[in-house]
């Protein structure tokens, strides 16, 4: 599979560049590609991954931007 620039764009504003972060939203992405068996993962899936482990995930209740920062203790 191929990741598109505005994907991949989108990766790096969500995850704000953290490593491991961008490793975990980019195997989601993978994984919903093949999945759907979509050949290129675009926007479109990123955002859905996104909204998806906000809304189901370990993201719980995140927004994209917040995704990168570290919980408050």
């Amino acid at each position: 599979e191929e990741i598109a620039a505005e994907a991949l764009a989108r990766i790096a504003e969500a995850t704000g560049g953290v490593p491991r972060s961008i490793n975990v939203l980019c195997d989601m992405a993978l994984v919903y590609g093949f999945g759907g068996d979509q050949p290129i993962i675009d926007v479109a899936l990123v955002d859905q991954v996104l909204a998806d482990r906000r809304d189901f995930g370990v993201l719980g209740g995140l927004s994209a931007g917040q995704l990168a920062s570290p919980p408050t203790h």
